[in-house]
């Protein structure tokens, strides 16, 4: 005959008093804090660089135009990059209907 009871072990370990798991709950809180305290460290960290990074961006670009300004002869300075075609896609041609 099978009848519905379980049957249960204590730990090996024994049981936490509740002093001691208080002391845990309080030491896995403190844990957290110093986790979110160096995680908004970090953060603060990446976002000081990230805004150096585009200042230093923008004095570069600044600089840049600054230098690509005419020239008291009135010549414009040459830009970087690929001489544009004249045209690109090619003469026009009529569209003859049938």
């Amino acid at each position: 005959m099978r009848v519905a009871e379980t049957n249960w072990d204590p730990p090996e370990d024994g049981y936490l008093s509740i002093e001691e798991q208080k002391i845990v709950e309080e030491d896995e809180k403190r844990r957290e804090q110093e986790k979110v305290a160096r995680e908004k460290e970090e953060k603060a960290k990446q976002e000081s660089e990230l805004v150096e990074k585009k200042r230093k961006a923008l004095a570069e670009a600044e600089e840049f135009f600054k230098k690509t300004k005419k020239s008291k002869s009135g010549k414009a300075a040459p830009v970087a990059g690929p001489a544009p075609k004249a045209d690109p896609y090619g003469k026009w041609k009529a569209v003859e209907t049938k």
